[in-house]
């Protein structure tokens, strides 16, 4: 890992055009594997060539027949032969170091070292999110970089859809769940040892409570750490925190209104620039919360700082709504009650000191305004879980990663940019059995997620 970030560092690539060395290319993929919950356990694909074909064989039918003696049976087996295409797409990481961030850091050279690093592992982020959840459907917003990020590839998700598909249809996490999903797993791929449930962390946690009811020695070990003796029919979760737990999902019951940015924390709020969102929940009123900073001109606020500051202003002003982190640095804001009467509306939208934008409140274009239900609409807590062994999805990387860094003296800073082309796909969608629209457990509290 230290080679490849020095050789960011210094520059020290093959013919200075920031084209990786073999062993830098080898190192590169190690460094994503160490940041990444899935690029470690799937099967990664060094590609020649941006577009190329992996042949793939079908053994299906029994190949053994019993015989008489001195017979020959008059079958003839063959080795069918497909192919898995493979179409790397290219992306784009970056970021910049101003001199005054270098001179300010206590960790003086080695602070450029300790940024690549964080660097490196949000790279990984991306590209395991893209490799996962990507969607070339996706029409996102200017200003939704994760959207933008995701209409890239279709991920592996997406290419499930071609395998078995069990729809959970709004239940939370029970046995019954894992049992059905082995029911439409093909036999012959039953026994395979590598079989795991690939799962986000919410339904892990959701799973330990709901084996912790039990009065049993498995609802004891469910208050420890999730281990092997809680693999759900000795089938072992691979974690994938990444996976999300607020997908839309629609139910039938009365619902809140609840918007959700799109932009990621910390954010930089200026005083008179973006210090202020304008609000009306359940349409009592438009009301105007400016945001503190450290100093006369402004500050970076964390999406945690910016949600204790909304909770303060909602208790002041007797609003019924409630401000969260939704794990990863967005903002979401929900009404504490259910129904038809709800609703928030985050108006101001390019106006005089907005900060709208900045948290990601607006489609990019126009405010934003929602509204809750009596009888049903779409939540945002929804999840998936996918069975089959991890080494059946296959993460494409073209053997040709390039870094560039350099100074630029005009905005004197440093400026650091990676281009990488990858691709995803399923070896063999018949091995593979994914639950779509499962409900992670509700929360007692409403100031909860």
């Amino acid at each position: 890992m230290e080679q490849i970030l020095k050789s960011v560092e210094t520059g020290d690539f093959v013919g200075g055009q920031g084209l990786l060395t073999r062993e830098q290319q080898r190192q590169f993929i190690v460094l994503l594997k160490r940041y990444s919950s899935m690029f470690g356990a799937v099967r990664t694909v060094v590609m020649p060539q941006a577009s190329m074909d992996i042949n793939k064989l079908h053994i299906g039918e029994p190949i053994t027949v019993s015989v008489a003696e001195n017979t020959n049976p008059a079958q003839d087996n063959k080795v069918l032969v497909n192919q898995v295409h493979l179409d790397a797409k290219k992306t784009r990481s970056s970021y910049d170091i101003t001199t005054e961030v270098l001179q300010q850091s206590p960790e003086g050279d080695e602070f450029e070292m300790t940024v690549m690093r964080a660097m490196a592992a949000r790279a990984a982020l991306d590209l395991e999110s893209l490799a996962l959840l990507g969607d070339q459907a996706l029409t996102p917003a200017a200003n939704d970089k994760m959207g933008n990020l995701l209409g890239g590839n279709d991920g592996w998700l997406k290419l499930a859809g071609s395998g078995h598909v069990l729809d959970l249809g709004g239940a939370e996490v029970e046995p019954g769940i894992f049992s059905e999903m082995l029911r439409m797993l093909p036999r012959q791929y039953r026994g395979d040892p590598g079989l795991r449930f690939i799962v986000g962390e919410t339904l892990t946690i959701d799973w330990q409570d709901t084996l912790q009811g039990r009065a049993t020695p498995l609802g004891d070990a469910a208050l420890g750490a999730m281990g092997p003796s809680l693999a759900p029919y000795g089938k072992r979760f691979l974690v994938v925190p990444i996976i999300p737990d607020d997908m839309a999902l629609t139910v039938f019951e009365p619902i809140a209104a609840i918007v959700k940015g799109v932009a990621y924390g910390p954010f930089q709020i200026l005083v008179g620039v973006n210090d202020r969102l304008t609000i009306n929940v359940n349409g009592g009123g438009a009301l105007v919360c400016t945001f503190a900073t450290d100093g006369a001109v402004g500050s970076v606020l964390e999406t945690r700082q910016i949600v204790e500051q909304l909770r303060a202003f909602f208790a002041t002003n007797g609003v019924a709504a409630v401000a969260f982190d939704d794990g990863f640095g967005q903002l979401v804001i929900k009404t504490t009650a259910k129904g038809a009467a709800t609703s928030i509306a985050i108006t101001g939208a390019g106006g005089a000191r907005d900060a709208s934008g900045t948290l990601g409140l607006t489609d990019g274009v126009v405010n934003v305004s929602v509204a809750g239900s009596d009888t049903s609409g779409v939540v945002r807590e929804g999840t998936f879980i996918m069975l089959t062994n991890p080494r059946n999805l296959m993460w494409g990387v073209l053997d040709g990663t390039r870094m560039f860094t350099e100074f630029n003296k005009d905005f004197d800073r440093i400026e650091t940019v990676v281009f990488n082309q990858t691709d995803a796909q399923i070896e063999n969608p018949d091995a593979l059995v994914l639950g779509l629209n499962l409900r992670r457990k509700r929360h007692v509290s409403s100031s909860q997620p």
